[in-house]
């Protein structure tokens, strides 16, 4: 991708589903052992972990560097340890829809269209600010990478403070210029936790799929 992100094979196709066209999306496929989230859940060593989390954190970075330097691109990006796959010792994304390619309000638009209960529907259309607070993550440097981090340590408890230290260093030494560090490392100066607003509207919506922890 012209982000430097790396992504499997995919396609769009459309078909045809209760009398309707609706979108389909294809790609390669991957096993369970490539899925990073599985990987990082059973490794037996924290450097090795460290060094998988810091691909990611990489990753991150040169996408928001790459926006940095095309300020007319607008695209969201969720990249979080299930969103990943180690193939073959190279890191690829593999959450491309709806984020990767739509600008907020748009992504705004598909959630709200999505949610199961009508009194939700008129709630978000009330107040638009708690779809961007759910949203905010898929745009904003700092709360893409405090996610990351925040994930990194819910994930494995017993290792969270070398990770956290782990994970400050990483960035203190290697954020490009053009991504604003100060509040970046304020927010990891501590370990990060999930948004409430996040986990109001999982609750909410009975959404019973593993968080990003």
């Amino acid at each position: 991708a012209a982000t430097g992100t790396r992504i499997p094979d995919t396609r769009m196709e459309l078909v045809t589903m209760g009398g309707r066209w609706v979108p389909l999306i294809v790609q390669e496929a991957f096993t369970k052992e490539d899925l990073v989230r599985q990987t990082l859940e059973g490794i037996a060593s924290q450097e090795e972990y460290q060094r998988i989390v810091n691909l990611i954190l990489q990753d991150t970075l040169h996408y928001l560097d790459h926006l940095a330097h095309h300020p007319d691109t607008i695209l969201g990006f969720h990249p979080t340890l299930r969103n990943y796959a180690l193939h073959k010792g190279q890191l690829y994304y593999f959450d491309t829809f709806p984020p990767m390619n739509l600008p907020q309000p748009e992504l705004n638009r598909i959630i709200r269209q999505s949610l199961p209960q009508p009194w939700l529907k008129v709630i978000s259309w009330i107040f638009p600010r708690i779809l961007n607070r759910v949203s905010h993550e898929y745009y904003d440097a700092t709360a893409m990478v405090t996610g990351i981090v925040g994930s990194a340590c819910r994930l494995r408890p017993e290792w969270s403070d070398k990770t956290l230290e782990a994970c400050h260093e990483y960035l203190a030494s290697t954020t490009p210029k053009t991504i604003p560090l100060q509040p970046i490392l304020k927010k990891v100066q501590s370990k990060p936790r999930l948004s409430k607003g996040w986990t109001t509207l999982r609750k909410l919506t009975n959404n019973i799929g593993k968080p990003n922890n």
